[in-house]
């Protein structure tokens, strides 16, 4: 059955050929491989997009259905309906009662990478850069790491602040995790530990309120595998994409990648708070890393 099931339906491209494979073998690896597809494909022309996009997810369906259901192959099936949407079709997710004011600022990045310094100096940089900002903030909602940061500098708008602050978080904390109450609003995606579901999650609400990728920014500072991933879905997805560079990890990572550093929506951003101002409002006019 395997064999019949790695066979390419329409000359995938590479991404999604190598995302099968990594797929078959319960590879987590395998979402950053169609990220990476996701972005090649869409360059082509619609049709040609439609014809990738109806086979690949065909070939995810009959691989659920052969004896393969996975948390891994639904976050694939999620990702390429979330893609390339079909009236109709793919995940729903639920609509808030209320607006998501655009324009919409993601700050994604590490928890447990950063220490002490790290955390004040982001915390007082975001206070800087979140002056005078409009819109929707979204983050992960609780009170350590980059969240908490965001937290902490959202506090410090104080009464003048005039941005809507969501956390995306599973429905019960893992042991030693808090929420952080500074947040406007609580979305609850997955059961009990972070994963690739919160980022799924924000994005599918994003699109059911009629957010286009374009009104949204992403932030990222250092991070993990989930944050990586959250990078390059963003770009992916036509999102406008600032890392802070000399922050570490994912960020780094995400910088010296030959396929992502070229793409224009993409930002290396000095580490400091006027900087991540101009990027956040839109005035920063530096683009992609050499």
């Amino acid at each position: 059955m395997r064999k019949s099931m790695d066979k390419p339906d329409i000359m995938a491209p590479a991404g999604f050929m190598a995302a099968r494979q990594q797929l078959l073998q319960n590879q987590t690896s395998a979402l950053d491989s169609y990220v990476q597809g996701i972005a090649a494909v869409s360059a082509l022309a619609p049709v040609r997009r439609q014809e990738l996009f109806s086979a690949e997810e065909d070939w995810v369906r009959r691989a659920i259905g052969s004896g393969s259901p996975s948390e891994l192959f639904d976050w694939a099936l999620r990702l390429l309906q979330h893609a390339h949407p079909v009236p109709g079709m793919g995940p729903k997710a639920t609509a808030l009662n209320e607006d998501i004011p655009v324009p919409v600022l993601i700050v994604a990045g590490g928890v447990k990478t950063l220490n002490d310094d790290d955390l004040h100096n982001l915390t007082n940089m975001l206070a800087l850069a979140f002056s005078g900002l409009r819109g929707t903030v979204i983050s992960g909602g609780t009170d350590g790491g980059v969240p908490g940061c965001v937290g902490a500098a959202t506090a410090v708008q104080g009464q003048k602040r005039s941005f809507k602050l969501i956390g995306v978080r599973p429905e019960h904390l893992p042991a030693g995790v808090r929420a952080d109450s500074r947040y406007d609003l609580a979305i609850s995606a997955g059961r009990d530990r972070f994963s690739l579901t919160q980022v799924l999650h924000y994005w599918e609400m994003l699109s059911a309120a009629g957010v286009p990728p374009a009104e949204v920014r992403l932030l990222g500072y250092g991070g993990g595998t989930i944050s990586a991933f959250e990078y390059r879905l963003a770009l992916a997805l036509g999102g406008i994409v600032g890392v802070v560079e000399g922050s570490g990890a994912a960020a780094e990572a995400l910088l010296n990648d030959p396929f992502w550093r070229c793409l224009p929506n993409l930002f290396a951003l000095s580490c400091n708070g006027k900087t991540l101002q101009d990027f956040i409002h839109g005035q920063l006019q530096e683009t992609t890393p050499p």
